[in-house]
């Protein structure tokens, strides 16, 4: 494959991308011991949410809103490339949790049918989340193309406000039941569409060219928060929700952070392939984590702060060899395993009527 870069690509979106599906791999390994209450596994769960799923919407974001597609197109390709892969390995994994005991094979027809509209695997909770947001997404993009910076800003203290909405936990615990599904509607219509209109604001305007000791404060302060939290063990449930306003900050710390570095040029293509292994990471990880992962972690780890880190890797190494295998298959864009050579899609981009900046993949397919 033809892996030759451009200077224009955003190289800090595939290093993001990559930290992301670590993340997300993290996140998963983290609770496997089964003991919630380990100050390991509660402090690299924070860290983890935060660069997980809260980055990946951003990130989405950053790369949709980016510039208006016409919305057929558009939703037509997100189905072919994220709906229908998901769709795929759903069904993969059910079937191997039939043959390995953990499901029934009398379950199995339910759950295939109710798979297009409800998660069968908890972990792909966030593709419907997102195939629901593409919906507006293309609304989205047009009406940023006229937006003003101030107008966005207002648009996102509104959605600022929302995420606060929780916290209302602190002085009426009764208020507990806004952190549902069910009964937190306003929390989250707006919150996970509002991450992704923070990440085309932190993509446009959120850089910062020189940080300076209040930038330098501030990112130590969200970085010592789950410190606080986890020594005193205050309101714990609300701080470390995932939409909490404390887990946004952290993560668009990350890419805000992302932005700021330079990555040496050797590690561009090294970065653009794993950023184009993240999503058939993330669909794998699963099978991996319950066949391979679980039994080594359980069997031979005797310190979480070590082992969890290790497991990760682990994990995303397995994965990874196995969505480069796929990819170098006929149908690796059904399993979302597709490597695109970065000459063809930069020529895209640039057909498309930009100067080769946007030449950029979406941050889950």
């Amino acid at each position: 494959m033809n892996y030759q870069l451009s200077s224009n690509r955003l190289h800090w979106m595939d290093a993001t991308r990559c930290l992301a599906c670590f993340a997300v791999v993290l996140v998963h390994v983290t609770y496997l011991g089964g003991n919630g209450g380990d100050r390991a596994i509660a402090i690299y769960g924070y860290y983890a949410v935060a660069s997980a799923s809260i980055v990946y919407f951003m990130l989405t974001g950053a790369l949709t809103l980016w510039r208006p597609k016409p919305i057929g197109a558009f939703l037509r390709e997100r189905l072919v490339r994220v709906f229908v892969p998901m769709l795929i390995w759903t069904a993969i994994t059910l079937a191997i949790d039939c043959a390995t005991g953990r499901m029934a094979w009398s379950d199995l027809p339910a759950a295939l049918a109710q798979m297009p509209v409800k998660p069968q695997v908890p972990f792909f909770w966030f593709i419907y989340m997102a195939m629901g947001i593409y919906v507006f997404v293309p609304i989205l993009a047009t009406w940023l193309q006229q937006a003003s910076r101030r107008q966005v800003e207002l648009l996102l203290a509104v959605w600022g406000a929302a995420l606060c909405v929780p916290a209302l936990t602190l002085v009426w615990p009764a208020f507990g039941n806004l952190l549902s599904e069910e009964f937190g509607i306003l929390f989250y219509a707006q919150g996970y569409m509002g991450l992704m209109l923070l990440g085309y604001y932190l993509r446009r305007w959120g850089k910062i060219e020189h940080w300076r000791w209040g930038h330098i404060v501030g990112a130590a302060a969200l970085l010592c928060v789950p410190l606080v939290l986890f020594l005193t063990h205050w309101h714990t449930a609300t701080f470390l929700h995932r939409l909490s306003p404390n887990i946004v900050a952290l993560g668009a710390l990350v890419v805000i952070a992302a932005q700021s570095i330079r990555f040496a040029r050797w590690s561009h293509r090294a970065l653009y392939v794993g950023s184009q292994l993240t999503f058939g990471i993330y669909l794998t990880h699963r099978i991996v984590t319950q066949s391979v992962i679980i039994p080594l972690f359980e069997s031979w780890c005797p310190n979480y702060w070590w082992g969890i880190p290790l497991a990760t890797l682990l994990c995303v190494g397995i994965c990874g060899l196995i969505a480069y295998a796929l990819s170098l298959t006929p149908v690796a864009v059904w399993l979302g395993c597709r490597v695109r050579p970065y000459s063809i899609e930069q020529k895209r981009a640039l057909q498309d009527g930009n100067d080769g900046k946007n030449a950029q993949s979406d941050a889950i397919s």
